[in-house]
C-alpha cells in the first residue's frame, strides 16, 4: 500500500523480541524504500538471528546504500550461508570494487549458492582477474554454478572461454547447454557453428531457440535450410527465433512482384500468434524489411493504441508498458516513453524509468534520430545515484551514436571513461557503449584512450573492441605497434614473476604464502600467473587486426596463451588467401629447428581455418583449395617416415577432407537452389 505513515511504527518493531516480527518489519520497510531507515537497519547487521541479518542486508541493498559496503565486507565471513549470500548479492549490485578480492576467495566456498552468488557479483563488477578462477569453475558439480559461470565469462568477454564452452554444449543439463550457446554467441565464436547445427535437433525447445538465435547472429549461411524447416516446429518460441535468425541473415525479403516470400509470409502470420512475445519478435523482423508489409503498420497502430490507453489505467503495470513500447519502433512510442521518464510518481519506482531508457535505446538501434533529442535527459540519468539507471543510460547513449554521429553523447561517454573518480564499472560501461557503435571514428577515440597509461583499467576492454571495429588503414600500423609493445611488456612481467616464483623459499611458518604477479596485483598461487588472460586478449586483437602477417607470426610466440589466441582469431578470419599463407608458413619451417611450437600451432590454425571453410566456404573457395592441394609437397613413401614426412602427409589428408566436405556442400546447395 506504500503507507508512508507506517514507517515510525515499523521502526519501533525492529526492536521487537521476536525475530519473526523483526524480519517482517524489515521486509515492510524495504518495500517503502525510505532512506531514513538506513541507520536502524545498519544496527541489525549485528543481530543474533541470521534471518534478521540477512533481511537487513537485502533491505539495505534495495536502498542502494553505499555506506554499508565496509560492513558487508565483514559479513562475507559470516557463519550463516544465507547471510554470506545476501552480502555477496548486495555488494555485486552496488558494484563495489573493494569487494573483488574477497569475492574471488568465495569462489571456493563449500556452499554452492555462495559460489554462484560470488560468480554473479564478479560478473557485475566486470572483474577481468576473475577469468582464470571462473574457467576452473566450469567443472563445478552444481548446475546453477556452472550456468552462472558461463554467463559471467561471456560478460567478461573472455575469448579463452570458447574452447571449454564448446565442450559444455554436450552437458547433460539443458539449462547449461542453453547458457553455453548464448555465451558463445556473445563471444562471436564462429567455430561453434557446426555443433550448433546439431543442436537444432535438441529435445529441449530452449536449447533449440538459443542455437537458432546464435546461428542467426553469426550469419551462418549453412543454417538457412535447417532453419526454414524449423518454421513448422511445434514450439512457438522456436518459430519466433527462426524468424529473427532469418531476418539477421537477410533471408526475409519481399519478392519483385511485391508478394511476401515464404519466410515473410510466416512472419506476417506470427503477428496474430496467441503469444505477445512471438508477435513482438515477428514485428521487429518485419520492421527491418526494405518495404514492411501493411499488416505490420496495422499491428503497430493497435499496440500503440492499447499501450497509450494503459498509461491512463492506474492498475496497469508501467514497467510492462515501458518494456512493450520497445517493440514498436514508431515515433509515437518514443513520445510515450518520454512521458514515462518525466512521471513524477516514478521517483521511487526506478525500475520503470530504467526499462523506459532500455526501450529508447532499442529503438535507437534503427531510428537513432528520433532518440537524439533526448540526449540531455539520458546524460542526466547517467549521473543518477542509482547504478542500474546509470548503466542503462550509458548504454542508450551509445545506441544513439550507432547509425549517425551524436557528438554530445560521444563526448559525454568519453568523459565518463576518462574520469578516474568514476567507478570502474561505469567507465567500462562507457567503453562498451562506444565500442558497440562499430564506427571507425569511435575506434580512433578508443585508440587514444589505449595510449593513456592512466587508463590501464580500461585497456583490456578497449583491446577487445578494437579487435572487432573497423578503422582507417593509416591507424592500423600504430595500433599494431602499441598492442605488440603491450604483449612484450606482459611477457617481461611474466618472466619477472617466474624468477620471483623460482626464488621463493617457504619458511616453516610461511606455508600458505603466495607469490604475487607483480606489485599491487592480486595474489596468485605458486604455479600460475594471474595475467595470462591479458596476454590472450592482446594477442587475439593483434591476430584479428592483421591476420595475414602479425597473426601468423604469433603461431611461433613463446607464450601458449598467445598462440591459442592467434589460432582462434585466424580461424575466425579464415579465407582462401589466409589459408594459402598458412600453408606456405607451415611448409617453410625448417625441421632442424625442433623443438619449436611453430609446426604444431600452425597445423592447428590450418585445421581450424579449414573447419570454418567447411561451414561457410563457397564454390570459389573449393577451386582455390583444390589448386592449393595440388601444390603441396607429397612425401615419398617409406617404411620409417620422418616427423616432417608424417606431418606433410597429415596436412595433405586434412586438406583433402575439407575438399570432400566442401564439394558435398556445394553440390547440395546447387541442387537446392531453384533455377
Amino acid at each position: 500500500l506504500n503507507a508512508q505513515d507506517a514507517i515510525n511504527p515499523l521502526l519501533a518493531l525492529l526492536k521487537d523480541n521476536d525475530a519473526g516480527v523483526r524480519r517482517a518489519a524489515i521486509q515492510a520497510l524495504s518495500e517503502l524504500k525510505a532512506r531514513d531507515t538506513i541507520n536502524p537497519l545498519l544496527a541489525l547487521l549485528k543481530d543474533n538471528d541470521a534471518g534478521v541479518r540477512s533481511a537487513a542486508i537485502q533491505a539495505l541493498g534495495k536502498l542502494k546504500a553505499r555506506d554499508t559496503i565496509n560492513l558487508l565486507l565483514v559479513l562475507l565471513k559470516d557463519n550463516d550461508v544465507d547471510v554470506r549470500q545476501a552480502a555477496i548479492q548486495v555488494l555485486g549490485n552496488l558494484k563495489a570494487p573493494e569487494a573483488t578480492n574477497p569475492l574471488l576467495a568465495l569462489l571456493k566456498d563449500n556452499d554452492a549458492s555462495v559460489r554462484q552468488a560470488a560468480t554473479e557479483a564478479l560478473s557485475n563488477l566486470k572483474a577481468p582477474e576473475a577469468t582464470k578462477p571462473l574457467l576452473a569453475l566450469l567443472k563445478d558439480n552444481d548446475v546453477d554454478v556452472r550456468q552462472a559461470v558461463i554467463e559471467a565469462l561471456s560478460n567478461l568477454k573472455a575469448p579463452e572461454a570458447i574452447k571449454p564452452l564448446l565442450a559444455l554444449l554436450k552437458d547433460n543439463d539443458a539449462s547449461v547447454r542453453q547458457a553455453a550457446i548464448q555465451a558463445l554467441g556473445k563471444l562471436n565464436a564462429q567455430d561453434a557453428i557446426k555443433p550448433l547445427l546439431d543442436l537444432l535437433k535438441d529435445s529441449d525447445a530452449g536449447v533449440r531457440s538459443a542455437a537458432i538465435e546464435v546461428l542467426g547472429n553469426l550469419k551462418a549461411q549453412d543454417a538457412i535450410n535447417p532453419l526454414l524447416a524449423l518454421l513448422k516446429d511445434d514450439n512457438t518460441y522456436v518459430r519466433s527465433a527462426v524468424i529473427d535468425a532469418l531476418k539477421q541473415m537477410k533471408v526475409l525479403m519481399m519478392s519483385s512482384d511485391n508478394e511476401a516470400s515464404p519466410p515473410t509470409h510466416e512472419l506476417i502470420a506470427q503477428l496474430k500468434d496467441n503469444y505477445l512475445s512471438t508477435q513482438q519478435t515477428a514485428a521487429l523482423a518485419l520492421s527491418k524489411l526494405p518495404q514492411p508489409p501493411a499488416e505490420l503498420a496495422e499491428w503497430q497502430t493497435q499496440q500503440i493504441t492499447e499501450l497509450e490507453q494503459a498509461l491512463t489505467d492506474e492498475t496497469a503495470s508501467k514497467y510492462a508498458i515501458a518494456y512493450n513500447l520497445g517493440f514498436v519502433p514508431v515515433e509515437k512510442a518514443v513520445k510515450l516513453l518520454a512521458l514515462l521518464l518525466k512521471d513524477k510518481e516514478l521517483d521511487v519506482v526506478l525500475d520503470v524509468v530504467r526499462e523506459a531508457i532500455v526501450s529508447l535505446g532499442n529503438i535507437a538501434e534503427t531510428h537513432n534520430l528520433w532518440i537524439q533529442p533526448y540526449t540531455q535527459q539520458l546524460i542526466a540519468f547517467s549521473q543518477n545515484k542509482d547504478p542500474d539507471l546509470q548503466e542503462a543510460a550509458i548504454k542508450a547513449l551509445g545506441q544513439t551514436c550507432r547509425l549517425q554521429p551524436n557528438q554530445t553523447a560521444e563526448q559525454h561517454l568519453l568523459k565518463i571513461a576518462r574520469d578516474l573518480t568514476q567507478a570502474d564499472y561505469l567507465r567500462l560501461a562507457a567503453v562498451d557503449a562506444l565500442g558497440n557503435t562499430e564506427r571507425p571514428e569511435i575506434a580512433a577515440l578508443l585508440f587514444n584512450l589505449l595510449q593513456d597509461k592512466n587508463q590501464a583499467t580500461l585497456h583490456l576492454a578497449i583491446t577487445y573492441w578494437l579487435a572487432k571495429m573497423p578503422y582507417q588503414a593509416d591507424e592500423k600500423d600504430a595500433l599494431l605497434t602499441l598492442l605488440q609493445q603491450r604483449l612484450s611488456e606482459l611477457e617481461k612481467d611474466k618472466t619477472a614473476w617466474r624468477e620471483q616464483r623460482d626464488a621463493y623459499k617457504p619458511t616453516p611458518t610461511d606455508d600458505e604464502k603466495s607469490v604475487v604477479c607483480y606489485a599491487d596485483k592480486v595474489d596468485a598461487n605458486k604455479t600460475s600467473w594471474c595475467d595470462d588472460y591479458q596476454i590472450y586478449q592482446v594477442a587475439y586483437a593483434i591476430a584479428r587486426i592483421d591476420p595475414q602477417k602479425a597473426g601468423i607470426e604469433l603461431l611461433n610466440h613463446p607464450s601458449y596463451q598467445a598462440r591459442e589466441a592467434a589460432i582462434r582469431a585466424l580461424a575466425e578470419k579464415a579465407n582462401s588467401e589466409l589459408l594459402q599463407k598458412l600453408l606456405v608458413y607451415y611448409q617453410s619451417f625448417d625441421w632442424q629447428d625442433l623443438p619449436s611450437p611453430r609446426p604444431y600451432a600452425t597445423y592447428r590454425a590450418i585445421d581450424k581455418a579449414l573447419e570454418q571453410l567447411e561451414v561457410s566456404g563457397t564454390e570459389n573457395n573449393l577451386k582455390i583449395l583444390q589448386d592449393l592441394k595440388a601444390k603441396l609437397i607429397i612425401p615419398a613413401k617409406s617404411e620409417n617416415p620422418s616427423d616432417k614426412e608424417q606431418q606433410q602427409d597429415a596436412m595433405i589428408q586434412r586438406v583433402g577432407w575439407t575438399i570432400a566436405e566442401l564439394s558435398y556442400q556445394v553440390k547440395k546447395q546447387s541442387a537446392e537452389t531453384p533455377h
